[in-house]
């Protein structure tokens, strides 16, 4: 039987592991991110708040960095607003796709 995998299934794993991510954090070497990076969040995402968003941003290491807060979305923007999501990934990829 095959088994099916989802986000709820990965994260279930995880926390039967409990104490192995329940403190995990690599938040102190976001500086260690120099290429550009390109940071996508909804507004209305209740499992991950904006906040986290905006530290990310600000903790990473890049000159060349953008955050895109999703207005009508919450934890999966790319699902609610799919149009945009993939017209930020596109012009943040073409922006970028001759710099090295």
């Amino acid at each position: 039987m095959a088994v099916i995998w989802s986000g709820a299934r990965t994260q279930s794993i995880l926390v039967e592991d409990q104490g192995i991510f329940e403190n995990l954090s690599y938040a102190n070497r976001l500086n260690e991110i120099t290429i550009p990076s390109l940071v996508l969040w909804g507004r209305y995402d209740m499992v991950v708040p904006t906040k986290f968003a905006q530290d990310a941003f600000e903790g990473l290491g890049s000159t060349s960095k953008e955050l895109v807060i999703f207005e009508d979305s919450g934890h999966s923007p790319m699902l609610v607003e799919p149009d945009l999501f993939a017209e930020e990934v596109i012009d943040f990829i073409n922006e970028h796709k001759d710099s090295n």
